[in-house]
């Protein structure tokens, strides 16, 4: 706010659709808004007075319920992939794009296996791309013709299916799974991660830009997910710009601001470990049956 804030003024919330007052919630740090609603937030003075323009945000995360396990192919195509390691030269991460990527392996890194599926594995001590701190070994999403998939909401209906097991995760116990990432280093706009100490029942984590310039909103899609079993997702994004996240039978369903239609947008798949911390025996890993993608015009 132009010259600060004035002095006496707090800062009040609500998540009713009402105008803030003293009576309402004060702000003192970064709240989680599961379900759908709108949060309107003001400055105001000791008497009441509002000093400032009322910020005004919907939000429209909200639980469906359970649905059908996804279906999902096995094998997957890595024609339509490259793929980014946390070892490389120069401290970069080294990366193979199609259709190299299709004969090459790095175990344990990288390492497709006879059945079709791949292991996913990356130390905390390993090297990260520049826009993060943590390292993975990770999917991007390519073209046919081996350029950088960009899709816009609104253009096409887009979906990535997977299934997997998480078979390591660091002392952070968090690792991401699936991604919606904009272009050029650009907001996420979806984050799927799994959550939970090693050997031990975990949790699906989705989070979720609503608009460009939100946080991550960070919600539970499915909880009590025994280790070693079988986790599948569905990251999907309508013609008319409704995002559509199942995980293991649980289903999140989000409006997306008209905003996200200028932003290239591309899927992520593989092990991105949410930790840096520790020796060369930490780290994460995930073996994945199939992942499956599938652009609709």
């Amino acid at each position: 706010m132009p010259g600060g804030i004035p002095p006496g003024a707090r800062l009040y919330y609500t998540t009713d659709r009402s105008t803030p007052t003293l009576a309402s919630t004060p702000y003192t740090g970064p709240f989680v808004q599961s379900q759908t609603g709108i949060v309107r937030a003001a400055l105001l003075s000791a008497d009441g007075a509002v000093t400032g323009p009322v910020s005004t945000r919907d939000y429209q995360i909200y639980a469906i319920g359970t649905t059908a396990p996804v279906f999902v192919s096995p094998g997957t195509d890595l024609g339509l992939w490259k793929i980014s390691l946390p070892i490389g030269r120069y401290a970069r991460p080294f990366e193979v794009d199609p259709p190299f990527v299709a004969s090459f392996s790095s175990p344990p890194y990288f390492q497709p296996n006879a059945d079709g599926s791949i292991d996913f594995a990356a130390p905390v001590t390993g090297l990260h791309s520049p826009g993060s701190d943590d390292p993975r070994s990770e999917l991007r999403q390519m073209n046919a013709d081996g350029s950088l998939a960009s899709w816009h909401v609104g253009e096409y209906a887009q979906t990535m299916s997977a299934a997997l097991t998480v078979t390591q995760v660091p002392s952070s116990g968090r690792i991401v799974i699936g991604q919606i990432h904009a272009d050029d280093e650009g907001p996420v706009l979806v984050l799927l991660e799994w959550r939970g100490d090693q050997g031990q029942p975990g949790s699906l984590y989705l989070s979720i830009r609503i608009h460009p310039d939100d946080p991550g909103r960070p919600t539970v899609l499915a909880s009590n997910v025994p280790w070693g079993s079988l986790v599948t997702y569905r990251i999907n994004v309508s013609l008319d710009g409704i995002l559509t996240v199942t995980g293991n039978g649980n289903v999140a369903v989000v409006p997306l601001d008209p905003a996200w239609n200028a932003e290239g947008q591309y899927f992520k798949a593989g092990t991105y470990v949410l930790d840096h911390e520790g020796d060369a025996s930490e780290g994460g890993a995930a073996r994945f049956y199939g992942i499956n993608i599938a652009p609709t015009p």
